[in-house]
């Protein structure tokens, strides 16, 4: 008996070479697109209401990264995720609103920039006090 039918799959045809090289070419694009969206640190501002103490207040919480998974997908699929909402709500917080989303709550101050609460956070506060009584 011969052993050519036991190493039939050693041969090299063009079709495995094709095959290789799609999955090599996918691979490096998968990974490429991870690292990118890894290495690009997109810190931004997040403006709330905080509602966890005895009075609500305004809360204005930086250096916040939008998470990994969203960004990456978007790269993935050619989507771009820059101005678009990737984050999600932050637990004891109410009115939250992301400085990607909401780029008119940065004020630029010469070469510094200020963070300013808009409208939403103060109505929320407001019904929050009308309804707690006070």
């Amino acid at each position: 008996m011969s052993d050519a039918p036991s190493r039939r799959w050693y041969r090299v045809t063009i079709r495995r070479v094709m095959l290789l090289v799609v999955l090599c070419a996918l691979s490096l694009y998968l990974g490429i697109a991870a690292l990118d969206v890894y290495w690009s640190k997109e810190t931004h501002v997040h403006c709330a209401v905080d509602v966890s103490g005895a009075t609500p207040s305004m809360a204005i919480m930086g250096g916040m990264e939008p998470p990994f998974w969203p960004r990456y997908v978007r790269r993935v699929f050619g989507r771009p995720w820059k101005g678009l909402s990737l984050c999600g709500p932050t637990p004891g917080f109410e009115a939250e609103q992301c400085e990607i989303e909401y780029p008119q709550m940065a004020v630029q101050i010469g070469t510094q920039k200020a963070y300013q609460g808009g409208p939403i956070q103060m109505n929320r506060i407001d019904e929050i006090l009308q309804q707690r009584g006070k």
